[in-house]
């Protein structure tokens, strides 16, 4: 299942809010795949796919679990 994150959400290399480890990612071009793969905390790492469903590179990053917002159907 692929989901959508909250406008405002953010996409880190590690679980935490530091700016160094936040990924220069549109959020609103970015899809996450649930359920996540790993979590600390309240850090949840996804696989990352774009609008049309091709991963993206990275192919992993942490987010806050709370950041997932819609399901999305693609074809």
């Amino acid at each position: 299942m692929l989901f959508t994150l909250r406008p405002g959400s953010i996409l880190a290399r590690q679980p935490g809010y530091k700016a160094v480890d936040r990924l220069e990612l549109k959020i609103d071009s970015v899809l996450v795949e649930g359920p996540s793969l790993d979590q600390s905390n309240q850090f949840c790492l996804y696989k990352l796919f774009d609008r049309q469903g091709k991963a993206l590179i990275p192919e992993q990053a942490w987010t806050p679990c709370h950041n997932i917002d819609k399901l999305i159907l693609l074809p």
